[in-house]
């Protein structure tokens, strides 16, 4: 990506593009000491830190949001799973949730709340969506996983509905 790469793609998505990001998609292009990145801003959230792999419970939060359609309401898959930092609370709309359940007594990282692993966003006319799933190979040979895939695709590439309205504080407690 060129010098205005960022620029650039953040321009295209306010002017009706679509961005789709997994897992290390939060990882790319990370912010600087004193403020979140251009494009973590974008994106809703930028990793921070992950223990080991364990198998963590999904938990969807909007379940009438047109990208969890036909997603279940509690889902469990193996997955190493992120930990963020500079989530954009006044833009993502949180979809799912994970539960680290009895990983937070095994890993002390993940000691946490319940907290967002799938949001979206509407951003000018575009629309982003990140999923944290997605670092190993068998998430992505998961047919549930793929459906989801999908049904975000066409979710992002302008299919009904936007409902993206920001809802952190709502469903997240602190």
């Amino acid at each position: 990506m060129g010098k205005d790469g960022v620029i650039d793609l953040i321009e295209w998505i306010e002017d009706g593009g679509a961005f789709m990001g997994f897992h290390s998609a939060s990882v790319t292009f990370q912010s600087s000491d004193d403020r979140p990145s251009d494009y973590i801003e974008l994106l809703g959230g930028e990793f921070e830190i992950h223990g080991e792999q364990f198998t963590g419970t999904v938990r969807t939060v909007d379940e009438d949001h047109p990208v969890m359609a036909g997603f279940p309401k509690e889902w469990k898959i193996m997955d190493e799973w992120y930990l963020f930092k500079n989530l954009n609370k006044e833009r993502i709309h949180v979809l799912a949730v994970l539960d680290a359940g009895e990983e937070r007594e095994k890993q002390k990282m993940y000691d946490t709340p319940n907290y967002p692993v799938i949001w979206c966003s509407a951003v000018g006319k575009g629309r982003v969506y990140y999923n944290a799933m997605g670092h190993r190979e068998d998430v992505w040979m998961n047919e549930q996983f793929q459906r989801a895939v999908v049904i975000a695709a066409g979710w992002a590439l302008d299919e009904g509905d936007a409902d993206a309205e920001p809802n952190y504080a709502e469903v997240i407690k602190e």
